[in-house]
């Protein structure tokens, strides 16, 4: 959703990411430790427990009842333990799950990236390397000229419903772990200065009807109410936006409700269409915003043009969060990264914030953001501190059930139990 200089600017980017990927060195795999963490107040990704004990087996979950004798123990006293966060909303390249792991979010669901990126880190998600596991979409399904094939990443598309099939089949067979699907019921109208072709709403159930037959998941990227409508009229699994150009329907949030369709709404880049400035006030209170790179500085610096969006745009989409919230609709916290106003990890630390000022409690956010992700895209083995799950945890200092923004006091970032070190990440 940038503007024209900005495209302009993604373009180069990408175009340089393409370039550089070639070159990554494969990423490093560590061993992993087995441990026993005592006195912890944990999250699970469903429940809080007081007093707790978490055992670790060669970097996974286990019952402490099957742990063999004589674990080293780790005293965490005063501790608060919760699952490592996932970015539910991502676009990702370059040094992006490196930068996601720096802040705690040690899983990220990519919504659109190149395919040779994907292809050089997917498969290190059920390793332990010094960054973030990757789950992605792959190439998205849009129409010829339409959103998506503005960054200058060749990409394949699709006009008719007879084609869906063998559409899907192909980007499955290149690894997509699920689909995403742009969608515009209105293409003819002009939306934050820009306008795209889309496929037709035809194509859309076709794609959603082939990509269940395979058994995965259907995401659909809308941006008003009417296109939300069509999208779980054809079945869509999840949206992955919101919108701010109108206050939801009645309508539209029983549908949710009733088909039980989860939503992703960005909330971060939202807030950043309606001039919130939300990325440069992170840079000023975040205790974590010495971390930042100079690239993720220029990010969370940008803005959309003030003629995209405006504070009635931001009102209106909180209240739509809100709306969600309070009719039961899972709200899973995906942050679009690194669109303007945003960057990759610290980005999510802030759309917990939004989360709570949509009326969320602080529980409810960071669920939002582990134990749901987990649950609604049916990730077996992250989001969750439960035997059978990779060890992947925050550590902190401050207890986040009081304060959201205490997410942010991180003692340690463990990944399958290694613990992550800083300068490591800064020698990548």
């Amino acid at each position: 959703m940038p503007s024209n200089r900005a495209k302009i600017y993604v373009l180069v980017l990408v175009s340089l990411a393409i370039f550089v990927i070639a070159l990554l060195p494969e990423p490093q795999v560590r061993t992993t430790p087995s441990f026993v963490l005592n006195n912890i107040t944990l999250y699970d990704g469903a429940t809080w427990h007081e007093n707790a004990k978490l055992t670790i087996f060669e970097g996974k979950v286990i019952n402490s009842e099957q742990a063999p004798k004589n674990l080293p123990t780790v005293d965490g006293k005063g501790q608060y333990v919760i699952p490592g966060l996932i970015d539910a909303h991502t676009h990702s390249w370059g040094q992006a799950l490196e930068q996601n792991l720096t802040f705690g979010v040690t899983s990220v669901l990519d919504m659109f990236t190149d395919i040779n990126f994907m292809r050089a880190n997917q498969h290190s998600r059920q390793q332990t390397t010094l960054q973030a596991r990757l789950f992605t979409a792959g190439t998205l399904v849009t129409s010829k000229e339409g959103h998506g094939t503005q960054f200058g990443i060749r990409i394949p598309t699709i006009e008719n419903a007879i084609d869906a099939d063998e559409f899907i089949a192909k980007r499955l067979q290149e690894g997509s772990d699920y689909i995403k699907i742009v969608y515009d019921a209105e293409p003819e109208k002009q939306q934050f200065g820009m306008r795209f072709t889309s496929i037709s709403q035809d194509v859309l159930k076709a794609v959603v009807k082939a990509t269940h037959i395979r058994n995965k998941l259907a995401v659909v990227h809308v941006m008003d109410e009417i296109s939300a409508l069509h999208a779980i009229e054809s079945g869509a699994d999840g949206l992955v936006h919101s919108f701010g150009n109108s206050i939801m329907s009645t309508e539209l949030l029983s549908l949710l409700a009733q088909r039980e369709v989860f939503v992703i709404p960005t909330n971060s880049v939202l807030a950043s269409i309606g001039q919130q400035q939300r990325g440069r006030k992170l840079l000023q209170y975040s205790p974590l915003a010495y971390k930042v790179s100079s690239h993720g500085k220029s990010g969370l610096m940008s803005s959309f043009p003030p003629n995209v969006g405006n504070e009635e745009y931001w009102k209106n989409a909180l209240e739509n969060t809100r709306l969600m919230h309070r009719n039961g609709i899972t709200v899973l916290a995906g942050t679009d990264a690194p669109n303007a106003g945003t960057t990759h990890g610290i980005s999510l630390h802030d759309e917990l914030a939004i989360l709570v000022e949509a009326g969320m409690t602080p529980t409810d956010a960071i669920h939002s953001a582990t134990g749901a992700v987990s649950d609604m895209f049916k990730l077996p083995h992250v989001g969750k501190l439960l035997p059978g799950f990779h060890a992947d945890m925050i550590m902190l200092n401050e207890d986040p059930r009081i304060d959201i923004k205490h997410t942010q006091t991180i003692v340690k970032i463990l990944l399958s139990g290694i613990e992550i070190n800083e300068a490591e990440l800064n020698d990548k």
